[in-house]
């Protein structure tokens, strides 16, 4: 609750940019304390809506704001096996082009292997140059586009083998 006001602003600043943000429920949260209870809820599984997978939120810090938001998806249902992915990350829009979107996603690797998971799909808009570069900084593999809707969707799978998270000293 030490970032309520940050996390204001974090809306404010997705709702002023007309960005659907990094929701990971039906309807976007309004009050914080009982988005944290949702998302307690979803990190193990409970009271899911439907079409929805356990699933653990994070967020990227520095100092009093709240630069970055990050959702790891435990498991894929076929909808966000074609256009979701496992790993969704949203950066302030104040913050963009600092590097805290690929800073992001690199923590949120390690994350996704302590979860269980040997290898994560990461999608993005086939139009966001932005998050292709960051998807492909972290080691995403292009597999191919794929459409929902009017939504075309670039898909990128990650390698999480043991040895990617060994640090060996020069």
């Amino acid at each position: 609750m030490d970032f309520e006001s940050s996390w204001s602003s974090l809306l404010d600043e997705f709702r002023n940019k007309h960005i659907a943000g990094f929701w990971t429920i039906p309807v976007p949260p309004i009050d914080l304390r009982k988005y944290i209870e949702r998302t307690k809820l979803q990190q193990y599984g409970l009271d899911l809506p439907t079409g929805f997978v356990p699933a653990s939120t994070y967020w990227l810090v520095q100092g009093e704001d709240i630069v970055a938001h990050l959702n790891i998806r435990h498991e894929l249902t076929p909808l966000l096996r074609r256009v979701g992915g496992h790993i969704g990350y949203a950066v302030r829009p104040s913050m963009w082009r600092m590097g805290y979107g690929t800073k992001a996603l690199e923590m949120a690797l390690p994350v996704a292997r302590q979860i269980g998971l040997n290898r994560v799909l990461v999608t993005c808009d086939h139009d966001n140059v932005a998050s292709q570069k960051i998807i492909e900084a972290n080691g995403g593999i292009y597999e191919g586009s794929t459409s929902e809707v009017h939504d075309i969707k670039l898909r990128y799978w990650i390698d999480l083998s043991e040895n990617r998270f060994s640090k060996t000293e020069p």
